[in-house]
């Protein structure tokens, strides 16, 4: 009896490892339904839940094993990732440190530990961004960041921030802007299901233009998560604007939906107050679902939908009354490699679609991106990418190669 429970079980965590959740899920459920106190039964349940990003469900069936049966280790480790998901953070550790106490020689117990320990280490960043238009502007920026955590739920960060616009209109004089600013901020989990973000900034170079900025995300149950936005000082505006040097006050209020790891709907509103007086509001829609899935070959099918108006046509920037865009936005990710905390991944973004301006006719816009995400230990990864995209701007087509760079290092 007890090879045909293993053999259960262990079909039920073959389809886990095959990222095949929402079969494992029926799986365990289906076989829970005549052996409901199977601690082993209801721990695959658990994991298939976690993963498939329903934590609190996850958390229940966890808690369930913990508590009929207190020697299931796995069940434990399980529960501890749980709740640092959750941002239960001090007693996802605290679990940890008891599993680690008792068994120490546990590769998963090993794991869990490392982990939890290595995120409360200080880190430092670097975000690296290149774009030029063909025929247009050409723009960079670097932002490096330190976060120091305080305890598990609070970080302070400081930022350094560098970014350059130039442009040349026809017939005019070459426009440069930059901008020198630095930041100082925290992290903090105000309770599991609210994080606040909160920063100040400035221009280092003259002490001037001191901004605020504010980041709420709300996440009250599994698949929902609100985030609101604001920031004071922002360069979210057109490129060619950017290079003329307007700013802007950004507001948003982001809707993300994850109903599951195979399908997710989000949609954000907001509006961009120009320095200059022109106002910008926005909506953007988008919606993604897994359609071909392989432990390290994955193609997720994505649309999105792109609403841009602004207030002022009498500008020397792009700045249409009405942009509608609507994009197919397929992507493929490839697995080269995976092995304990090492991971080689690579992505391709490919995006076609129509772009509509008022005033103007229906235009194609296309574009490509190809990335890699490269993980070399638990305390360091990479993500670098190359894109290319075909835009439009007052019905003239422009070419757009860009390139960007991340790391992370933890110490």
């Amino acid at each position: 009896v007890s090879q045909f429970n293993a053999a259960i079980t262990t079909r039920g965590w073959f389809l886990l490892y095959q990222d095949r959740l929402r079969e494992g899920q029926d799986y365990f459920k289906e076989h829970l339904r005549q052996a409901g106190l199977n601690p082993s039964l209801r721990t695959g349940l658990a994991h298939a839940y976690l993963w498939d990003y329903k934590p609190r469900l996850a958390r229940e069936q966890f808690q369930i094993v913990t508590n009929t049966h207190p020697e299931e280790k796995s069940a434990k480790i399980g529960l501890a990732w749980t709740l640092n998901e959750l941002n239960y953070r001090r007693e996802a550790r605290a679990l940890a440190q008891q599993l680690y106490w008792q068994a120490p020689d546990n590769r998963h117990v090993q794991n869990l530990y490392e982990t939890l320990q290595v995120e409360d280490r200080p880190d430092f960043s670097s975000d690296m961004n290149f774009i030029k238009e063909f025929q247009g502007a050409t723009e960079y920026f670097i932002v490096s960041t330190l976060t120091v955590p305080y305890n598990p739920l609070f970080k302070v960060y400081g930022q350094i921030i560098r970014q350059a616009t130039r442009y040349q209109p026809p017939g005019d004089p070459v426009l440069d802007y930059s901008w020198d600013r630095a930041a100082l901020g925290f992290e903090w989990v105000v309770v599991p299901q609210l994080t606040w973000r909160q920063a100040v900034s400035l221009d280092y170079l003259n002490g001037k233009d001191v901004a605020s900025y504010t980041r709420l995300q709300w996440r009250p149950n599994d698949p929902l998560r609100i985030t609101g936005e604001f920031n004071s000082f922002g360069l979210n505006v057109p490129i060619r604007a950017r290079a003329r040097g307007v700013t802007a006050k950004n507001a948003v209020l982001d809707f993300t939906y994850l109903e599951s790891h195979s399908r997710e709907y989000a949609m954000a509103v907001g509006l961009n107050m120009f320095s200059d007086s022109n106002y910008n509001p926005f909506v953007i829609a988008r919606a993604d679902q897994l359609v071909l899935n392989y432990p390290d070959f994955k193609v997720r099918l994505g649309l999105t939908f792109d609403y841009f108006r602004y207030t002022k046509q009498d500008v020397d920037y792009f700045s249409p009354l009405h942009d509608y865009t609507i994009m197919f936005t397929p992507t493929i990710h490839w697995t080269h490699y995976a092995r304990y905390d090492r991971r080689w991944r690579s992505s391709f973004y490919p995006r076609a679609g129509v772009n509509k301006q008022v005033s103007y006719d229906f235009l194609p816009v296309a574009g490509i991106t190809y990335e890699q995400a490269i993980n070399l230990s638990k305390t360091f990864s990479l993500v670098w990418n190359i894109s290319y995209d075909l835009r439009v701007y007052d019905g003239d087509y422009t070419h757009v190669l860009g390139n960007f760079l991340t790391f992370r290092k933890y110490f």
